[in-house]
């Protein structure tokens, strides 16, 4: 007697919201049993596409597991923003605005051809290494070619997906600077891991009014959200809801 299978999709990305043009992948989705979304943003796109909110788990952030430590807490750190990925699609880092570089910006990853006075770029290093090398206060969040808003296909898709970025910052002990309309913007004020912004020019003001005894609180709730990032939670507790779902069905 065969055993009738589930089958579990957990989403990496959707081409749809990435690209002006893409094959139609939502079909595929309605073909699992369970599906794992990024966050309720994408959760709810999927749902206004056909697809049963039943088999919808929400897994909030991507776990994000290191091999080695990063060893500062960052409040001491010279720069004031990090900020990592594909350089080359991150159009914005060629128009920071004067006051924010006057405050020391480092570049990690790929694709940076400019030479910009109070952007430090600090070259490209593999996945199983940026975390414990990136420094700056803050690890920022945001993309697109504008500085007032994230734009584009790159900078709309903040709106529905969980950067791994956002996962890298956390495991390296680093508070986040974060777009207010970016659907994880939710889980960093739920957890109070970092501040959120309308615009890159926000900045120097917001960060302002952080004392040194308000960054360490959020560097405290950055390392209780990494516990949990660096043992696989997010993925387990997903994992587990799909299982009692299962039981109950």
């Amino acid at each position: 007697m065969r055993k009738k299978k589930k089958l579990i999709l957990i989403i990496h990305d959707i081409d749809q919201l990435r690209f002006d043009r893409s094959r139609d992948n939502l079909s595929d989705f309605k073909l699992a049993s369970y599906i794992i979304s990024h966050n309720q943003k994408m959760t709810n796109y999927l749902i206004s596409n056909k697809i049963d909110k039943n088999k919808i788990v929400n897994l909030e952030i991507f776990d994000y597991l290191i091999s080695a430590e990063n060893i500062s807490n960052h409040y001491e750190d010279n720069a004031l923003l990090c900020y990592a990925g594909n350089l080359k699609k991150s159009k914005f880092i060629y128009s920071f605005p004067t006051e924010l570089k006057k405050l020391k910006i480092n570049l990690y990853g790929n694709g940076y051809t400019g030479s910009q006075t109070g952007l430090d770029y600090k070259g490209a290093f593999p996945s199983d290494k940026i975390s414990s090398l990136i420094r700056g206060k803050y690890g920022l969040i945001w993309d697109g070619e504008r500085i007032d808003t994230c734009s584009g296909n790159v900078g709309n898709y903040l709106r529905y997906n969980n950067p791994h970025k956002l996962s890298m910052y956390i495991v390296a002990n680093m508070p986040v600077i974060i777009w207010s309309k970016a659907a994880e913007a939710e889980f960093v004020k739920k957890n109070g891991i970092g501040i959120v912004i309308n615009s890159l020019s926000e900045i120097p003001e917001k960060i302002n009014g952080v004392s040194k005894d308000d960054y360490l609180k959020m560097n405290s709730a950055v390392k209780a959200v990494k516990s949990k990032i660096e043992n696989g939670k997010f993925l387990l507790n997903a994992l587990s809801e799909i299982e009692s779902r299962m039981k109950n069905a």
